[in-house]
């Protein structure tokens, strides 16, 4: 099933909407908290490149606010605005590289992943469009977005649709939607959600 995904921080609490239901909050005490010196990825985690997910991503938007504070609708195609860090339609449908429609310069780069239609479907007979990770090495490299999100608030947010779960490395146990050692959306084995961040450590959020 295709799932709106968010991720927010305010600051004080991580929170995790999934298809703009609220399924989990924790608070955070980031004193100590000590930012990572590696770049987002999207479908891996960090500069390790692990943990690996399975399924397909049409839409992603990084943003320097945190935008939900309650249950909302979630945009079918996400807009860019002045919060906007980088917005990620998956229109191109060929090439290696992730374009940022925020016209930020903050360009993506597919690595082993393929283009498919947004349903999954073979590209040839669609018009919208995404990209396929195998859950074994295929990723997106994305640039550093000179944000400061040690300090400062975010929301990660993606349209995804998860076909299964990673296998082997040494973070097997997880499927990373849009990973960082700092800040990471991902899945478990048993279907659960986690939006988590160095120095916490945020309960699992069930699909409401």
């Amino acid at each position: 099933k295709r799932l709106h995904l968010a991720g927010v921080w305010n600051q004080n609490q991580l929170r995790l909407f999934i298809d703009g239901q609220l399924v989990s909050v924790e608070s955070t005490a980031d004193t100590t908290f000590k930012a990572s010196v590696s770049s987002f990825a999207l479908g891996a985690y960090g500069a390790g490149r692990d943990g690996f997910f399975a399924g397909t991503i049409d839409e992603v938007r990084i943003s320097k606010a945190a935008r939900y504070t309650q249950n909302f609708s979630p945009e079918k195609r996400l807009e860019d605005d002045g919060d906007t860090l980088a917005l990620y339609h998956f229109d191109q449908g060929e090439g290696e590289t992730l374009i940022d429609s925020a016209k930020n310069g903050h360009n993506g780069e597919i690595i082993g992943a393929t283009w498919v239609g947004a349903d999954g479907s073979p590209i040839e007979k669609v018009k919208e469009t995404a990209v396929s990770f195998d859950g074994k090495t295929s990723y997106v490299h994305l640039p550093d977005y000179n944000y400061e999100t040690r300090t400062n608030p975010y929301t990660i947010e993606v349209w995804a649709t998860p076909t299964g779960f990673p296998k082997g490395g040494k973070l097997s146990e997880t499927g990373f939607l849009f990973g960082k050692s700092e800040s990471a959306l991902r899945i478990q084995p048993d279907g659960h959600w986690l939006f988590s961040r160095r120095g916490a450590n945020p309960k699992p959020g069930q699909h409401p």
